[in-house]
């Protein structure tokens, strides 16, 4: 178990190290089991100016799972997740993005926000580094979420490339949370005589 542990935090610092050199901040969901299994990566990713949210408590699908076991899970979740950082997520991204009229019913009773993204960068399925790159930048736009996992071997190495190539077509990189503050700003032009 010492030797998963081990791997978990390298590919976090890695992870903490990349987004430093890019200026970028990320929110990380987080299932509930996983800060429980590893609460110092949680607490890593916090304290490098990280946002956390929530990603349930064992990654059931929501849609199998009524009103009242949704509030239960992502209670879970928040409870492990304060637990290692002191602080309650605001942000809810589903299991595999499935959820129902009951989990957004769930998560607004619990004061908090749901979450999508917009562009998949399918690490998760094994692509390559070159395909994880082409897919992401050639789909990002402005105000775009994109789905990395923070545990997937070519996610590194694809996540530095593809911040670069963002960077120089001058994107910047905020938590989502900070996306969505700055997407409800409206900035009136002055009125002319």
């Amino acid at each position: 178990a010492s030797s998963a542990a081990s791997d978990v935090y390298k590919r976090q610092e890695k992870l903490i190290e990349i987004l430093k050199n890019h200026n970028a901040k990320a929110t990380f969901f987080v299932v509930g089991e996983w800060a429980e299994k590893y609460p110092d990566s949680v607490k890593a990713f916090y304290a490098s100016g990280h946002e956390i949210g929530n990603h349930s408590a064992s990654h059931n699908m929501y849609s199998s799972l009524t009103e009242s076991e949704i509030i239960k899970d992502i209670t879970l979740c928040n409870e492990a997740v304060k637990k290692a950082i002191g602080v309650t997520p605001v942000l809810l991204r589903a299991p595999s993005g499935d959820y129902t009229n009951d989990t957004i019913t769930a998560a607004t009773k619990l004061n908090m926000k749901t979450i999508q993204w917009s562009v998949d960068s399918l690490d998760w399925k094994g692509l390559d580094t070159d395909e994880i790159v082409k897919r992401v930048t050639d789909k990002t736009e402005c105000g775009s979420i994109i789905l990395f996992h923070n545990d997937i071997k070519n996610t590194p190495d694809a996540l530095d490339r593809i911040l670069t190539e963002l960077e120089k077509k001058g994107y910047s990189f905020v938590t989502v949370s900070e996306l969505i503050y700055l997407s409800l700003i409206h900035i009136s032009e002055p009125t002319r005589p």
